[in-house]
């Protein structure tokens, strides 16, 4: 027997050790060690690792695995690591463009042996890849920064899930170093501003009027920490008067926050500052609307309090700063940004710790009060309202140009007017600012410039000279979200009666030139406040907005000129705001993504607005940063599940996450501020460049927003499209290469449509068929295998055993080689695809395909004593389609409809039925697809859950399409096997619905089929307990993306198989 380890008291073992946490829960302890028996412990603290033996330079080459390598082991692999040695090994070899970072654009042999902890160092195995060596050098990083020298690491934070290592470095990680306070303890830190141009870097703090313990505790701060040479101002009364700002700009400062009184550890009170989340890279500050996307990223990692304690910051700034600034710093004070304080005090109130129902009510209280006076003084306030149309727009005060900008961002506009003075651009901006120089034509621009910034669209071609005018969709949503927050607030939290305590003039109501002229203004203190105000101030504005902002023939929202009474008709994603905010009517929703999304949606999710409409680029028309292409996302993905629209929302949420999932893979963990979503790429150049990408080693921050967009989109993934993200599953594999190309409907009583035409023509490209004058192609077979058992009637009993008792029967399953559709023949999928798209039309429909004299479409004669395809009645209203048969009825071809399109009473009489069977077969009988998806039964009982006992009552039901095909194949198998042709070869196909009963059918009687965009059958075959034999063979359709671009694979075929379809 061996002897017993013996290891030191109190040792940490490996084995006992949680493997995918956080840096500091992984490498903040001691020394680890592992329970195993070992050759030696000489090596425990001289292990080297050694570079991948090179020949004449050629590091991609590996000599022959031997003995180094470790064997297979079933326990988890470790490596036994020098810190610093395997730092210097990895840059040098690997880190080919010397940016302390491992990426696929990088040359090296992307391959490094390292030395196991079970052997000691002795043997090695080797790491692979990109993914595995970056994360590598991040986990070397970690382990540094907790004064790790050598580490027991486990293989499997190497090749963790890159969805779960992103998502556990933005709630353990990223969150934590974007945290700010503004404090004697944090100042250091947040006094630091990348944007200061001025020359000075003194720390500078400006203390709001009112507060005077405020003031002291940060002199205070000042004589304790004398290195600091920190500079304390107090601001006026009125702190946003556009000259006195201006006069700051050359002594930029922090603004002070909200705080609260604290022990100071010595039996006495201190302030002490509220913790918050700033964007990152240069935005150093505490941001308007970032914050609100930031909150939303908090509140689904559980940081409550975190976001609890932004939104106590925005009521201080609109108590002391007359507004939610753009950002807290000094130049920022005459400037807002999109208002979203009521959505983000709602949406936390919410997830409130319940032990104290009365101090949360209080908290929301101060936050509903404080977004009325915002509303009331600032958003439909002069000058930002517009009397006449009753519209608001971005429109702050300010003089001179915005200093926080680049120093060279205005010179293209301002070289003109300094030309013209014959002075420098930098003498002339001197000039400018002091107001030696006057020059209308550029105040304007500047007004336009400012309003922009404080849209948050900074900058964009789409306000281009004009924004300060415009009533914008986005600010028109955001303030009837406001509205029905209030009022709701109001009604539900606070029994329809609230009283504010800051006196502030409430807006005239409704709004008119007239109202706006009279300078008498009611106080508001001089009553309380009721929903039914604020509710009717929504309907108000939900007119104006159909009034103005609607554009019914381009089904879009557009922004209006108030100054030149028209829309300004630049397609931004923004029209799909509304949807957020929900003041958009069912219909307008509908038309918005049935017409207008596909101008947006892109590889990588949507864009902010068309190219068509952004313009061409040049050296004199640079790229903006809010403009094609940057994504904006999660607005949208709310919106449209707001209205129903899920699948939609998925769609889009999807192809985010794979843009950005792909990124931290490919390029060393990065999580960057904007994303180019047509290229999928986040080198992009616009403006100050990109923020975030610049780091060592390891990430440290990600970028604020982009981090909240990351875990909001994985919570509307289900569990499968997770782990196709993980997996980098491109968007045009996982939901089909036109997905995001699908023509829209005509109109809503089109009941057929051509649902396969974008298919055929991919397959046309695909396999270069060249156009002919053909009509028709030529069918060709092959042989395959197939499982039947003896008899229907046999296969009926089993299922039926099985349907009421759930009991199985024993079934024979013969093995049978019979003749089916060669899928490999290109002009077979073609001829396979014209059948397909004719089962939706009747045979007289322009739009069907002519398959010349091979095929005939076999009638049957009805009660009625008249023929007709089946399912074509006049009064017929479910399962449908057509057979075609060759003029020997050699082969006969079942041809199944799928689900007809039914929006607003369209999509013909089967609609109703379609989309019933998709319930019950493919989804659930409560699904709620959209708004216009009725469901099968009663049973929802909300949180997506329901009774399924209703499910196996429903499918019994005369409606069920499954047994009117088994009946209808019957019919057919009896007509044509015993009274025609014994030979006959019968083949069922059909698209979506159509090709997953096909489906279906082709498990029961064993008969080849071919299915296009079909779901799968799999769920349905169980709920239906059809028996299955214990082996059947799937024969995919299969066209590699080595053979052809993705962009040239038609989702149809890719789903395309030859059935028995059940496993």
């Amino acid at each position: 027997m061996a002897p017993a380890l013996n290891h030191p008291p109190g040792v940490a073992f490996v084995e006992e050790r949680p493997t995918n946490v956080d840096a500091a829960t992984y490498y903040g302890g001691g020394d680890s060690y592992t329970r195993s028996r070992t050759y030696s412990t000489s090596h425990i603290h001289g292990y080297r690792p050694k570079k991948a033996p090179a020949f004449e330079e050629d590091w991609h080459l590996r000599p022959r695995r031997l003995s180094h390598d470790e064997k297979s082991v079933t326990g988890p692999r470790r490596f036994l690591i020098d810190v610093e040695e395997t730092i210097r090994v990895v840059l040098e070899q690997e880190d080919t463009d010397g940016d302390f970072q491992i990426s696929v654009t990088d040359a090296g042999p992307k391959m490094m042996a390292l030395g196991t902890a079970t052997s000691n160092g002795f043997k090695t195995f080797d790491i692979r890849g990109t993914y595995m060596l970056s994360n590598l050098l991040q986990e070397l990083a970690l382990a540094r920064d907790h004064n790790r020298k050598r580490i027991v690491l486990d293989e499997a934070r190497l090749t963790e899930n890159p969805v779960d290592r992103l998502s556990r470095m933005i709630k353990h990680s990223f969150w934590h170093s974007l945290t700010r306070r503004i404090d004697g303890d944090g100042l250091e830190i947040i006094t630091a501003d990348p944007k200061n141009r001025t020359g000075r870097v003194n720390p500078r703090i400006y203390v709001p009027h009112g507060e005077p313990a405020m003031a002291e505790y940060y002199r205070k701060v000042a004589r304790e920490k004398p290195h600091m040479n920190l500079d304390v101002q107090v601001l006026p009364e009125k702190p946003d008067d556009p000259a006195f700002v201006k006069s700051l700009n050359s002594k930029p400062g922090i603004l002070a926050l909200a705080m609260n009184e604290a022990e100071d550890g010595k039996g006495g009170k201190t302030l002490k500052g509220i913790p918050f989340i700033v964007p990152g890279a240069r935005f150093n500050e505490l941001y308007n609307w970032d914050s609100y996307f930031i909150a939303l990223g908090l509140l689904v990692d559980g940081q409550v309090t975190m976001a609890k304690g932004m939104v106590d910051h925005f009521i201080f700034e609109i108590q002391h700063y007359g507004k939610i600034l753009n950002g807290s710093r000094s130049y920022y004070l005459c400037r807002t940004q999109p208002p979203f304080l009521t959505d983000m005090a709602l949406q936390i109130y919410n997830q409130l710790d319940r032990s104290d129902v009365e101090a949360n009510r209080q908290w929301l209280k101060r936050a509903i009060q404080a977004a009325i006076k915002e509303y009331h003084t600032v958003w439909v306030a002069e000058p930002r309202i517009d009397p006449k149309t009753g519209l608001s727009r971005y429109r702050p005060d300010g003089l001179g140009i915005p200093p926080e900008t680049e120093a060279t961002h205005f010179t293209q506009i301002l070289e003109p007017f300094a030309r013209k003075h014959g002075i420098s651009v930098l003498e002339f901006s001197e000039k400018y600012n002091d107001g030696t120089i006057k020059e209308p034509e550029l105040d304007e621009y500047f007004l336009h410039d400012r309003a922009v910034r404080e849209s948050g669209h900074d900058t964009t071609y789409r306000f281009e000279k004009r924004c300060a005018n415009l009533g914008t969709i986005d600010l028109q949503s955001l303030l009837y979200k406001y509205e029905v927050d209030i009022g709701t607030a109001i009604r539900e939290v606070f029994d329809d009666e609230l009283e504010l305590e800051e006196e502030f003039d409430l807006a005239p109501f409704p709004p008119s030139v007239e109202a706006y002229a009279n300078p008498h203004r009611e106080s508001s203190r001089s009553r309380v406040q009721r929903s039914n105000e604020w509710f009717d101030r929504a309907d108000f504005r939900k007119g104006i907005i159909d009034k103005y902002l609607w554009n019914e023939q381009k089904n879009l929202f557009f922004d209006y000129d108030t100054v030149k009474e028209n829309q300004i008709l630049y397609e931004s994603v923004t029209s799909f705001w509304p949807l957020w905010a929900g003041c958009a009517s069912e219909e307008q929703c509908w038309k918005l993504v049935t017409q207008s999304l596909r101008k947006f949606e892109v590889l990588g999710g949507v864009v902010s607005g068309t190219e068509e409409s952004r313009g061409k680029i040049s050296l004199e028309r640079p790229n903006r940063q809010w403009d094609y292409p940057p994504p904006h996302q999660i607005m949208i993905w709310v919106g449209l599940e707001r209205y129903g629209y899920l699948e939609e929302a998925q769609r889009l949420a999807y192809r985010f996450l794979y843009m950005m999932t792909t990124a931290f893979v490919d390029f060393n963990g990065v999580v960057p501020e904007k994303f180019d979503a047509v290229q999928l790429s986040h080198l992009v150049d616009a403006e100050y460049g990109n923020q975030g990408i610049d780091f060592k080693m390891v990430p440290r921050e990600g970028f604020g927003w982009m981090n909240s967009a990351y875990q909001v989109g994985l919570t509307f993934m289900t569990s499968h499209m997770r782990r196709a993200v993980a997996a980098c599953t491109s968007p045009e594999v996982f939901f089909g290469s036109a997905a995001y190309l699908q023509p829209p409907m005509l109109n809503a009583n089109v009941s057929a449509v051509d649902p396969l035409g974008l298919a055929m023509e991919n397959l046309n490209t695909h396999f270069n068929v060249q156009n002919s004058p053909r009509d028709s192609y030529t069918i060709q077979s092959r042989k395959i295998s197939s499982f039947r058992t003896p008899s229907f009637q046999e296969f009926s009993e089993a299922r039926i055993r099985s349907l009421r008792f759930g009991q199985s029967q024993p079934l024979r399953w013969d093995e049978e080689e019979i003749i089916g559709p060669d899928v490999e023949s290109r002009e077979t999928l073609l001829e396979l695809a014209k059948m397909t798209n004719n089962a939706y039309l009747a045979p007289n429909d322009p739009e069907w395909y002519d398959l010349g004299d091979g095929w005939s479409v076999i009638h049957y004669r009805t009660p009625s004593s008249q023929d007709h395809p089946f399912g074509w009645e006049p009064d017929a209203d479910g399962f449908r389609g057509h057979v075609f048969a060759t003029p020997d009825n050699k082969t006969v071809i079942l041809s199944i409809k799928g689900t007809s399109a039914g929006v607003f009473g369209g999509g013909g009489p089967t609609a109703k039925k379609d989309k019933l069977n998709d319930n019950l077969l493919f989804s659930c009988c409560c699904a709620r697809i959209d708004w216009t998806w009725t469901t099968v039964c009663g049973c929802y009982r909300g949180g997506w859950k329901c009774d399924t006992e209703c499910l196996d009552k429903a499918l019994i039901e005369e409606s069920l399409f499954y047994p009117i095909g088994t009946t209808l194949e019957m019919i057919y198998r009896q007509n044509l096997y015993n009274n025609l042709t014994p030979n006959s070869n019968i083949w069922v196909i059909g698209h979506s619905l159509g090709g997953a009963l096909a489906s279906l059918l082709g498990a029961t009687f064993g008969a080849p089929v071919v299915a296009f965009e079909s779901p799968g059958e799999r769920m349905a075959a169980r709920r239906l307990h059809l028996p299955s034999p214990v082996s059947s063979t799937i024969l995919p359709l299969s066209l590699s993306t080595a053979q052809a671009p993705p962009f040239s694979l038609p989702r149809s075929i890719s789903h395309t198989s030859i059935t028995p379809p059940i496993r």
